[in-house]
């Protein structure tokens, strides 16, 4: 019997036995049931070397009080350890961020088949144009399986002002287009005369929120992104979703990563600085819920690139709820 079965059952006798406890004058006396959920970890996937987005641990969850849990009320922790459990001399603990969900408004008659995908707002030594210049740029990626034309769509970093007439946006030239599956890398250096993708205004390293506009005029994405600095990029990860995640290492005209753990964008080596650990949901929203997978996720930072003993990586995972008690196995777990 596996430790979760037992403490479920251990929790189920407790519930019965004091259910039917009376007093010595047959008095009914009641318990306040203790709410606990029960975490289960599974199918850990094969670590695959040197990168920034393995997948660590799958996780489901179970309670006797709750089918879904506000991410408000949760935090993972992955802590990286030697082999025998001990800690390393300089501790690394890694706390897993939540899905991020950023308002996406997709009103506009257009096709759909683009969308914001990654934003680097302060670029000093990553990307260059074609002038040889380190200017912010935008990245749109098409998820269909056709060519988006984008011929007279529009961006801009003042809706209001652009509606009021205030303002004129950046319009794409007639014929651009992004393949298939493709992306498409846009200045955002206030430099339009530099070339026809050279955007009309300068992506603010501050954060701000640019707009994505349909030839109807209509407002078919908007993205806001926090303070970001020269190392950093605001990425949908996987590609094409809502899930936005502060990335450090830009990935211009590739993938942002994907949910499956595949070596997608190397690392020089172990130990990289990152945004640390990401909860991926198929489904992004508020709360995990009974019976859904969540995948803990490095991003940004090989987490399991820093003991001693790489390729293998020894790691307990801790997971706390404000309200609930949490039954898991904090056994050390061997990822590879």
């Amino acid at each position: 019997m596996n430790h979760s079965k037992a403490f479920l059952m251990i929790f189920m006798m407790l519930s019965f036995a004091l259910a039917g406890c009376t007093s010595s004058d047959d008095k009914e006396t009641r318990y306040e049931i203790q709410g606990y959920m029960i975490v289960h970890d599974y199918d850990s996937p094969q670590k695959v070397g040197f990168n920034k987005q393995d997948a660590l641990l799958n996780l489901e969850f179970e309670s006797n009080m709750a089918t879904s849990l506000e991410w408000a009320n949760l935090t993972i922790t992955v802590e990286v350890v030697n082999s025998d459990g001990t800690q390393f001399n300089n501790p690394l603990n890694e706390t897993c961020l939540p899905p991020t969900l950023v308002e996406v408004e997709n009103t506009g008659s257009g096709s759909p088949n683009v969308r914001i995908n990654e934003i680097v707002a302060s670029n000093d030594a990553g990307l260059q144009d074609e002038n040889g210049d380190y200017d912010d740029w935008l990245e749109l990626y098409n998820p269909g399986a056709e060519a988006m034309d984008l011929s007279d769509w529009k961006m801009t970093d003042a809706f209001e002002e652009y509606v009021a007439g205030g303002k004129e946006g950046y319009t794409f030239p007639a014929g651009t287009s992004i393949p298939a599956g493709g992306y498409l890398i846009v200045w955002g250096d206030d430099e339009p005369e530099e070339g026809p993708l050279h955007m009309n205004f300068k992506l603010k390293s501050e954060g701000e929120m640019v707009s994505l506009i349909n030839p109807q005029g209509e407002v078919h994405q908007n993205i806001s992104w926090p303070a970001l600095s020269s190392t950093e990029s605001y990425a949908a990860v996987p590609d094409g979703s809502v899930n936005f995640q502060q990335d450090q290492t830009p990935t211009a005209s590739r993938t942002n990563g994907m949910m499956s753990g595949q070596d997608i964008n190397p690392e020089a080596g172990p130990g990289s600085m990152g945004t640390g650990c990401m909860i991926i949901q198929e489904t992004e929203d508020t709360v995990w819920t009974f019976g859904e997978s969540i995948l803990l996720m490095e991003d940004g930072i090989d987490i399991c690139g820093t003991g001693d003993e790489f390729p293998i990586c020894y790691v307990r995972i801790h997971i706390e709820h404000t309200e609930y008690t949490v039954l898991m196995n904090n056994e050390v777990r061997g990822l590879t």
